[in-house]
């Protein structure tokens, strides 16, 4: 999920949260990350202090800092 401060008076006023620290996966492996396609970018609009996406299941974090929605290639 996402979550905005915007009476907060330095940066960052925008967040990414989850509800379990267990649903972190650092450096995931390649064979994890072939089950999914990438899907819609998350954006901060720091102007508004707001995000373009307020919630979703998976969220992977490339190389790069973007952050990415991820959508399973099949259903379990």
């Amino acid at each position: 999920m996402t979550e905005v401060k915007p009476d907060r008076r330095l940066d960052p006023k925008g967040f990414v949260i989850t509800n379990y620290t267990q649903d972190i996966i650092t450096d995931p492996p390649m064979e994890l990350l072939m089950q999914f396609k990438k899907g819609t970018k998350l954006i901060y609009n720091k102007n508004i202090v707001e995000f373009n996406i307020k919630s979703g299941k998976f969220l992977w974090f490339a190389e790069d800092g973007s952050c990415y929605l991820l959508n399973r290639m099949y259903e379990m």
